[in-house]
């Protein structure tokens, strides 16, 4: 019976992963309207827009990404709020043009009082955006989308240095073969984790980096990279292949920079008088006290969630973590030992 049970509930699984694939039409390789496409050769990104009339924007938009982010103008700007929750089972598949990570809507992020869900992150190596000319070995997309269809990307850089023990388990869980799904399970899968401790961006509006190039995109591109080990990076890029889209023009457009957001216990020590002084002293331009957390939330590792909460599950082993291979075309499920 509960064999039954679990294999039902993979089978839903993978229909639901595919079903929020088509919604963004991103890193599939082949989209709703079945033209496929590639990163290279005669489907390669220079000819994305002449493959389809869907992809029409992908030639002719004026707001297309990734970009060179060279000039930024500093703003202050709704900071992000994230409430991201540890989630024991996450969807792994590998498109053919990238391996992505399905989190199952449990996780988003508040930007200008609208909520956005957590869709996937996927991988692309190199980066596919540049900062003032550099490229870095990667980039890590979290993808969000809301209610009313508006879609918020989260960038993140990689760059090389020590092992990251927080992508340890699933760079080596992900599906080498193209098409290849797994449910992978573990006691600790918090996607704020998977992002730098700082959360300060650049912010832009653009497009989706794949067919169709959907246009009205907000990028939020982290200015702190995330850390990962050569090896880390060389097993993914072994999976990917070469998956970055060329950069696109600006058009025009400007990137705003944040500034840094005090703490609750900064912002008081600013109001206080200096000594000798009266009166307080005024904050740090662009501060203000929509920084500080809402009442009610507390920090949680890389996110941000209820203090009420009963979602943080304990901290397993790598040991602890399994993953199930589901073979589609049998519709058998094989435990991996």
């Amino acid at each position: 019976m509960i064999g039954t049970m679990k294999k039902t509930f993979l089978l839903a699984s993978v229909m639901l992963f595919a079903l929020s694939g088509l919604s963004y039409g991103a890193d599939s390789g082949e989209t709703e309207e079945g033209v496929p496409w590639s990163y290279s050769g005669k489907r390669g990104p220079d000819n994305w827009g002449q493959l389809s009339d869907k992809y029409s924007e992908c030639l002719s938009g004026g707001m297309q990404s990734p970009i060179d982010i060279v000039e930024t103008k500093t703003s202050t700007m709704d900071h992000i709020t994230f409430y991201y929750y540890n989630n024991p089972r996450v969807a792994m598949k590998n498109t053919g043009n990238t391996v992505e990570l399905d989190y199952g809507d449990v996780s988003d992020i508040k930007l200008g009082g609208k909520d956005y869900h957590l869709k996937k992150i996927d991988f692309h190596t190199p980066s596919e955006h540049k900062l003032k000319g550099e490229q870095f070995p990667m980039e890590i997309h979290f993808v969000h989308k809301s209610n009313d269809g508006s879609i918020a990307i989260i960038g993140a850089f990689v760059k090389e240095g020590e092992e990251n023990i927080n992508y340890k388990d699933v760079v080596k869980k992900l599906p080498r073969e193209k098409d290849g799904f797994k449910m992978f399970f573990h006691r600790d899968l918090n996607p704020g984790k998977l992002l730098s401790e700082s959360r300060e961006f650049y912010k832009y509006t653009g497009s989706i980096t794949t067919p169709p190039c959907t246009e009205g995109v907000s990028w939020y591109i982290l200015k702190e990279p995330v850390i990962l080990s050569a090896e880390q990076i060389n097993d993914i890029r072994k999976i990917t292949g070469k998956n970055a889209r060329p950069v696109q023009k600006l058009n025009g457009r400007s990137v705003r920079e944040s500034i840094k957001q005090l703490s609750k216990e900064e912002l008081e020590a600013l109001k206080k008088p200096a000594e000798g002084e009266e009166g307080t002293t005024e904050t740090e331009a662009g501060t203000s006290e929509e920084a500080i957390p809402e009442e009610g939330v507390v920090e949680d590792g890389g996110g941000i969630k209820p203090a009420d909460s009963d979602t943080q599950i304990e901290e397993a082993s790598p040991e602890e973590s399994e993953d199930i291979e589901v073979d589609e075309s049998s519709e058998e499920v094989i435990d991996e030992p």
